[in-house]
């Protein structure tokens, strides 16, 4: 309902505000992350943009370059983000996100995780037509959704079907 959706955003805007002044980074960025899912779920994309501004300022070094030592936060922070642009329809952002997060090599992610990217990429290859990297792709995602327990795993594999 409307009411606990408030409830539970006000409940994680204070746990935020008390992590900060305590610098629990790992806690800060888990409940971010916990209310960008609920943003999402709300369909609030200008609120979650901005969160996920913050993410990524968690994810990189002072010079603003990607700290290596982050690659699985920044994974978790493209995998959210691709769900937001998913649901926007925005392909072009979608690709670059993509593309960015195969180039993640210093993460050992959640299953999940790697099924939302390599979801998001099946379905970038059959817009364009390339059938055998969507193929892949949803391959791979239907691997890491198996693995995560995730009922996703049935529509990728409808998906891998579809593309060959």
């Amino acid at each position: 309902s409307n009411e606990s959706m408030e409830f539970l955003q006000e409940f994680y805007e204070t746990t935020l505000r008390k992590l900060e002044e305590t610098k629990n980074e790992r806690l800060w960025f888990k409940t971010n992350l916990k209310l960008c899912k609920l943003l999402f779920d709300a369909k609030e994309f200008p609120r979650m943009h901005l969160i996920l501004r913050e993410l990524y300022k968690s994810c990189q070094n002072e010079d603003g370059t990607v700290d290596q030592r982050k690659g699985t936060q920044l994974l978790e922070v493209y995998s959210i983000e691709i769900q937001m642009y998913t649901a926007q329809k925005n392909t072009k952002k979608l690709k670059e996100l993509y593309t960015k997060a195969l180039k993640v090599t210093s993460a050992i992610p959640h299953p999940r995780i790697l099924g939302v990217i390599r979801e998001c990429g099946g379905k970038m290859y059959m817009t364009e037509r390339h059938w055998e990297n969507a193929a892949t792709d949803f391959f791979e995602a239907f691997k890491s959704y198996d693995e995560a327990g995730s009922a996703r795993r049935v529509q990728c594999l409808k998906y891998l079907v579809l593309a060959n």
